[in-house]
């Protein structure tokens, strides 16, 4: 349980950063399809309190995840430079995510995989300033607090 809640983690962190870019219009659409899809689906994990079970975190866990996996795929298709780090950054983050063992501290995960993190966000931010999908409330938000 621990593993999934340290993904979740890891692909909650994605989400304010996470757009797409592409020459074909089409395939961006579809990325921003399932963009808007992975941030509802994010939403709905986030917002699970003391009162859900075990098997509902599991289940939102596990479209997330899918969801990810659709956003992945999506972007190696785009096929731009930027659509490929992001790739690459997902791709390793879920490396480590995956091997994490089972009596790993959460702070020693964090230690593990914030550097896989901060880079799958900041491949996603590249992607976005590519990209024709609207930005997230949240995004918007930090942008506005950076100096």
């Amino acid at each position: 349980m621990r593993r999934v809640l340290v993904v979740v983690a890891g692909i909650v962190a994605l989400t304010a950063s996470t757009v797409a870019s592409a020459d074909d219009p089409k395939k961006a659409d579809q990325f921003c399809d399932q963009l808007a899809t992975f941030r509802a689906d994010t939403d709905a994990l986030n917002q699970m309190g003391p009162d859900s079970t075990v098997g509902d975190i599991k289940g939102a866990t596990q479209k997330v995840k899918d969801d990810l996996k659709e956003l992945r795929n999506t972007a190696n298709r785009i096929n731009t430079p930027t659509a490929q780090q992001f790739v690459n950054a997902v791709d390793q983050l879920k490396k480590q995510a995956d091997n994490v063992p089972d009596d790993a501290t959460i702070a020693s995960v964090h230690q593990r995989i914030d550097t896989a993190v901060d880079h799958a966000k900041r491949t996603g931010r590249q992607l976005a300033t590519e990209s024709g999908c609207p930005a997230s409330d949240q995004q918007e938000q930090q942008e506005q607090q950076q100096p």
